[in-house]
């Protein structure tokens, strides 16, 4: 399997070009959670905003440090960022499952949250064993 030069720099330019957006909207909604957030919503605010924290890395990472490309359908890849010059692509790989695991942990979690401010006295977590 054989990616031409074109196609790796049509790529390239789409993945920069979503990393640029997504910037842009990650800085936006760090504002407007940072700004905008009621007192009383302090502690979720925290783990929204680690969650924007999570979705800046990732993009980072995966946009402009590794910038991986699939070889599909044979299940391989390489990558040519800056990152990848010092490890190799399953290591890279294996890093940026590991990041979107935070996410994806930090999402229960604020669902969690949410589902106990939200639920009557007796179906909160620590009422259950009464």
């Amino acid at each position: 399997v054989f990616i031409s030069p074109e196609t790796e720099a049509t790529i390239l330019i789409l993945q920069r070009t979503k990393f640029t957006l997504s910037i842009f909207l990650n800085g936006f909604a760090t504002f407007c959670l940072l700004k905008q957030t009621p007192d009383m919503q302090s502690q979720f605010k925290n783990f929204l905003l680690y969650m924007q924290i999570l979705a800046f890395v990732n993009d980072v990472f995966f946009d402009f440090a590794v910038e991986p490309f699939l070889l599909l359908p044979i299940m391989g890849g390489y990558c040519r960022g800056i990152f990848c010059r010092w490890i190799d692509i399953q290591r890279a790989l294996a890093l940026l499952m590991f990041l979107l695991l935070q996410v994806g942990c930090t999402c229960i979690i604020c669902i969690s949250y949410r589902h106990q401010a939200i639920v009557g006295s007796q179906m909160k977590i620590g009422n259950v064993g009464n």
